[in-house]
């Protein structure tokens, strides 16, 4: 079980990141969550009554308003981007191994042309709730970037509105 040895499984995960982003092209992916529709995909979700801010937004957000949240989203849009065909929903449980060796990604309902930081925000999330805080920096420095605040905000963010 990758459980027990939690710096092998970090590692083992941000390569499996790592080697779906290089290896899905951008120009044949159909789906498109680059910010522009994400925040019309907030809009119609909110517009709909389907985000109850105390019952969708993890606990770091639930101090804000669904105002807020959506303001924070538009005002603050990360001013560059890398992107990359986003699996969308990156977590422990969604990518398979057998042996240390990749073996799929499953849960791909969400997939589609995103910042890289979609994925990497939810990932290191996922992270922290699947083996406890302190994996995140690793995970990254594996997958062979540095740390962002306000993208690792704005996505985990953006995640709760549009999950």
């Amino acid at each position: 079980d990758l459980k027990s040895n939690p710096a092998l499984l970090v590692s083992l995960l941000a390569r499996a990141l790592r080697y779906f982003h290089n290896q899905a092209p951008v120009s044949n992916c159909p789906f498109d969550f680059r910010l522009e529709p994400a925040l019309k995909h907030v809009s119609k979700r909110a517009q709909l009554g389907l985000i109850q801010p105390k019952k969708h937004f993890h606990p770091e957000f639930q101090h804000l308003s669904l105002k807020e949240a959506q303001s924070f989203l538009e005002e603050q849009q990360p001013s560059s981007t890398k992107e990359v065909v986003c699996h969308g929903d990156y977590c422990v449980p969604n990518i398979l191994f057998d042996k240390n060796r990749l073996q799929g990604f499953v849960d791909l309902g969400e997939l589609g042309v995103a910042d890289v930081w979609w994925d990497l925000a939810v990932a290191t999330w996922s992270l922290n709730w699947n083996l406890g805080n302190g994996w995140e920096r690793l995970f990254l420095k594996e997958y062979g970037v540095s740390y962002d605040h306000h993208k690792n905000i704005y996505y985990r963010l953006l995640y709760d509105l549009v999950s």
